[in-house]
């Protein structure tokens, strides 16, 4: 294949070895290679595959759960890189990542100042909007920021993802989480379940071979629309498969995140000793990921 602009074929190149890392390895044994691919192009003098890199990197460290103290240092070492590239795309990008970070490793309970905008085809910066919708769709979920998931919910459906990215886990994740969370509030099961079955069809040809990577989403997805068909027998027994696939990566945060899902589907479902247990669960997982803010919320509204 030809391309005119030599940027577009580092991104396609790029893009190849992120999406055959993710469908054929597991997410903690890619990310010191990218990382290794981040120096060596800055050596090169490659920027658009060090600025790929950057972005993908962070997101990969969200799903494993690096430390978000930790996070913040290395966002900060990007962003002092990307400010000497003078490039507002990804610089505007990371910026907005490491604002959603620190917050959550805030001790204050007070929401974060997010950009929610809705997507627009004829903007320039709309490739930004979508990527930044990713990470604000995992804040607004945790933080329970119900009023923006919608808005968030349809920047990242009116995309067409013909395939799943790195960057898309954290999307599918606390997309379907947040989907499920506007059911619980009040919107209609069968928006609910359409939009839960768009997720599943993204994964269908990835989770044929029981990819690591993904197979705990499918697991997410069919707990949730069985919650959604009143089948809470199913929903508990997909969710805790759930929660033993993530654990089986270490993806901390997503561990922690799916035991408050099924916690409060055990409250729901009266069954309040199983509920405290799984929550509690969750709060310990938060800890290790070193989110305080989330920690917080939890404890306070269910007395932990």
């Amino acid at each position: 294949m030809v391309f005119k602009d030599p940027s577009l074929k580092t991104e396609a190149q790029f893009r190849f070895f992120a999406v055959y890392s993710l469908l054929f390895g597991r997410i903690k044994d890619t990310i010191k290679p990218l990382q290794m691919n981040y120096y060596h192009a800055q050596v090169i003098g490659n920027y658009h595959l060090a600025m790929y890199s950057t972005l993908i990197l962070s997101e990969l460290h969200l799903i494993v759960g690096t430390d978000l103290k930790s996070l913040i240092s290395l966002i900060n070492n990007y962003l002092y890189f990307l400010k000497r590239t003078n490039n507002k795309y990804f610089y505007e990008n990371l910026d907005e990542l490491k604002n959603i970070v620190v917050s959550l490793n805030s001790m204050q309970s007070e929401q974060v100042k997010i950009n929610y905008l809705p997507i627009d085809e004829t903007n320039e910066f709309q490739p930004m909007v979508f990527t930044n919708s990713i990470f604000q769709i995992q804040y607004a979920v945790l933080m329970r920021d119900i009023n923006a998931i919608p808005l968030l919910l349809n920047n990242l459906e009116n995309k067409d993802l013909r395939t799943v990215r790195a960057i898309e886990i954290n999307q599918l994740v606390y997309s379907a989480i947040g989907a499920h969370e506007l059911y619980a509030n009040g919107h209609p099961k069968k928006e609910t379940l359409k939009r839960l079955a768009k997720l599943f069809h993204l994964l269908k040809p990835i989770i044929k071979n029981n990819n690591p990577n993904f197979h705990h989403i499918a697991l997410l997805i069919k707990g949730l629309k069985a919650d959604c068909k009143q089948d809470s027998e199913l929903a508990i027994k997909f969710l805790l498969d759930a929660i033993h696939a993530a654990k089986k990566e270490n993806f901390i945060p997503v561990v922690a995140s799916y035991n408050e899902k099924i916690g409060r589907l055990y409250l729901k479902y009266n069954a309040p000793f199983e509920g405290k247990n799984h929550l509690l669960e969750a709060v310990k997982y938060f800890e290790l990921w070193n989110a305080p803010k989330k920690v917080n919320q939890l404890k306070t509204e269910f007395l932990l």
